[in-house]
């Protein structure tokens, strides 16, 4: 997932609930990316959670492209597919 937070305030939070939860000390690794519009994985997520919104698919297609591309990206390349829109 996603960890976002003040020099990383969040990530303790994270790694208190999950001690919690467990019962053991647990380990959270985190790695920074500096540019999220140039990974691909983060670029997926952002278009499906978009299209879980209901946000029209071309639009959120469109943005991801040019966000990306904006970013220094060679190129990009979307693909959506199954009922879009609720189209029967």
């Amino acid at each position: 997932g996603i960890v976002i937070g003040k020099k990383g305030e969040d990530i303790d939070k994270l790694r208190k609930e999950a001690s919690q939860l467990m019962g053991i000390p647990v380990n959270v690794g985190v790695e920074e990316i500096r540019k999220p519009e140039l990974d691909a994985t983060l670029v997926a997520e952002s278009v499906a959670q978009q299209l879980e919104r209901r946000i029209m698919f071309r639009r959120a297609m469109k943005r991801a492209v040019t966000n990306t591309m904006r970013l220094g990206a060679e190129g990009i390349r979307i693909n959506v597919a199954g009922r879009l829109n609720g189209a029967e």
